[in-house]
């Protein structure tokens, strides 16, 4: 059977209808190109329910403002013998057949005639704007407009020893807290693409002047030679080395590997204006500080990927104004109080911020000050 969507969006189809694939109704055969409605099946009746009106109300769905008109088809799948869509607004209808739970919709029967928006996954949540969708023999994938990854029906679904389930589970095997932006699938496998991500960094912050070991991690990062770290602020632009490195941990819960975490480190370089020998730095060429910086990598020293925190750069002289009590014991344990005026962006930061204490020995007097 084959099918075929519109520059309007509109969905047709034609050829073997028995197993209900084309959403036509009962049809062995549809020999001419038949347009496929898309429809909320209770549409009318939760128009005309005031209790149903505040079930939809509920519902994070879209429902169709022109219910008189169908929804518009931007992507379509088909498998051996059920078919899924997307809609204009990121919603999936399923039909066809059902026998293995290809559909996902929880249902025992084996056909289904006519398309049914698929509504909730496995734990009984609300699914989420989908992105996009392929099918296999009896198996369906998605991928959500976060790119996570969804499958349901009889398989490799990617769910370990899992190979059956009629209601979308969400993959977490593996998965690395990637984002897939693609998938292919064909009778038997599936093929999932998630570009590199860079998601996280440790510390947040570190001083205008630099030298701070910096953690980047990531998903799909490589050793290479041409690994640079670039830091943009203001108006400014760095760039240091990175090296990489992958560190691999055993679950003690599970008694189990998991997927190594793969980090990129450098080192932070000076962010302050540097003067030239023999010239000192123009009081317009300082960059003032606190600033965040935007960091992104490349593993090519070409192409870059920005990481999805920033980076704060804050004064390298951080001045304490007070601290309070002026004394304590030797064992310590005493709660030290300090004045400091920080500007307002560095207190969401301070969670990073340590202090260093030095003394100096100093010669009590044998007799006490009364």
């Amino acid at each position: 059977y084959s099918l075929a969507i519109t520059q309007e969006g509109e969905l047709y189809g034609w050829g073997e209808a028995r197993l209900g694939q084309l959403g036509c109704g009962k049809q062995s055969f549809v020999f001419i190109p038949e347009k496929i409605t898309i429809k909320d099946e209770e549409e009318n009746i939760m128009r005309k329910s005031q209790s149903n009106i505040s079930l939809r109300e509920s519902s994070p769905r879209s429902v169709n403002p022109n219910p008189c008109e169908d929804y518009r088809v931007r992507k379509v799948a088909a498998g051996f013998g059920h078919t899924a869509v997307i809609t204009e607004d990121d919603s999936l209808f399923v039909w066809g057949l059902n026998t293995f739970g290809q559909l996902g919709i929880g249902e025992s029967r084996n056909i289904r005639w006519h398309p049914a928006r698929l509504e909730k996954d496995i734990t009984n949540n609300w699914m989420p704007k989908i992105k996009d969708v392929a099918c296999g023999y009896n198996f369906t994938f998605v991928i959500d407009c976060e790119g996570k990854l969804y499958s349901w029906g009889k398989g490799y679904i990617g769910h370990n020893r899992l190979t059956e389930d009629d209601r979308p589970r969400k993959i977490n095997t593996k998965t690395q807290n990637r984002k897939f932006t693609a998938l292919f699938c064909n009778s038997q496998a599936a093929v999932l693409f998630a570009p590199m991500q860079v998601y996280s960094l440790s510390p947040r912050c570190g001083p205008s002047t630099g030298g701070t070991v910096l953690s980047i991690i990531g998903t799909a990062l490589k050793n290479t030679n041409e690994i640079k770290v670039r830091f943009a602020y203001g108006e400014e632009v760095k760039e240091v080395p990175g090296r990489y490195i992958e560190q691999r941990y055993v679950d003690q819960r599970l008694n189990q590997d998991q997927p190594a975490l793969q980090s990129i480190f450098c080192t932070t370089p000076n962010f302050e204006a540097e003067a030239k020998e023999g010239e000192e730095v123009k009081a317009e060429s300082r960059v003032k500080f606190p600033q965040k910086a935007a960091i992104s990598v490349s593993l090519d020293g070409i192409n870059y990927n920005e990481c999805e925190q920033d980076f704060l750069i804050y004064p390298a002289h951080i001045k304490i104004d007070n601290a309070l009590p002026k004394c304590g014991p030797v064992m310590g344990g005493t709660e030290l109080v300090m004045m400091i005026d920080l500007d307002p962006t560095l207190t969401g930061y301070l969670f990073n911020m340590c202090f260093a204490v030095s003394y100096t020995h100093l010669t009590l007097p044998t007799t006490p000050y009364v």
